[in-house]
């Protein structure tokens, strides 16, 4: 495993995964601030607003690291280092085009 190939990967599929969680808005745990506890299945209302970002983040880190582990450097190397900028670039505007609503 080569540690510049992986690092390339896992932050190309990270930003992926990571979009993609959040746009549906699935998280496999929810954190609950009021009560300072994590729970699998949402709470009472009673609870407070629960924070999702905590598995948004385990999620996209998780399968980053295992495709960046499963892919060969060799498969990385054929790659365009362009697709490592404009993968990112690409989710930062369509992240930017989602949010706007928050500042319209």
């Amino acid at each position: 495993m080569d540690l510049q190939s992986a690092s390339k990967v896992f932050s190309t599929v990270f930003g992926i995964i990571y979009f993609v969680t959040f746009y549906s808005s699935w998280s496999p745990f929810l954190y609950y601030p009021e009560q300072n506890e994590f729970h699998i299945a949402q709470q009472l209302p009673s609870a407070g607003p629960p924070i999702l970002w905590y598995g948004w983040v385990t999620i996209a880190a998780l399968v980053s690291a295992v495709i960046a582990v499963a892919i060969p450097p060799t498969v990385v190397r054929k790659c365009s280092p362009a697709v490592f900028w404009i993968v990112p670039a690409l989710l930062l505007l369509v992240v930017f085009f989602y949010e706007k609503r928050w500042f319209l």
